[in-house]
C-alpha cells in the first residue's frame, strides 16, 4: 500500500484493532495487542509502510497463549472483510496475506489436542 492508501483507511485498521482485542480482560493486554496490530497493518514495511517490525518474534509473543487454527483464520478472515469493504485493492489484501500467511506456525500455539478438538 502506498503512505497516501494507508493514511485513507487507518482509522477503520485502527477500529480493526481495537475490535479484535477488545475481548482481553486486562487493559494492558489490550493496549499492547492493539499497539502490535496497529504497527502490523498501518506502518509495517510488509505492506509497504515505512516501519520495520523490532518487537518480540511471532514465536515469543504467542507462547501460552492457545491460539488455534480457527482463531487465526477467524482474525484473517475478518481482516480480509474489513479491507475488502475499505476498497482495499485485491492486490494489497494478496500482498498482507502473503506478509501474514508465513507467521501462522508461531502464530498458532493451540496443544494438538486442542487443535484436534
Amino acid at each position: 500500500m502506498t503512505p497516501q492508501e494507508i493514511a485513507g483507511v487507518r482509522p477503520r485498521l485502527l477500529d480493526f484493532a481495537a475490535e479484535m482485542l477488545g475481548g482481553l480482560p486486562r487493559k494492558d493486554q489490550r493496549a499492547a495487542g492493539e499497539l502490535y496490530v496497529r504497527g502490523l497493518l498501518t506502518g509495517a514495511a510488509a505492506i509497504g509502510g515505512p516501519e520495520i517490525y523490532e518487537g518480540r518474534d511471532m514465536a515469543a509473543a504467542h507462547a501460552g497463549l492457545a491460539i488455534t487454527e480457527a482463531d487465526f483464520d477467524a482474525v484473517v478472515g475478518h481482516l480480509v472483510d474489513t479491507l475488502t469493504g475499505l476498497g482495499v485493492p485485491d492486490e494489497t489484501i494478496g500482498q498482507i496475506g502473503g506478509a501474514l500467511a508465513p507467521l501462522r506456525g508461531d502464530i498458532v500455539t493451540a496443544p494438538a489436542d486442542e487443535l484436534a478438538s
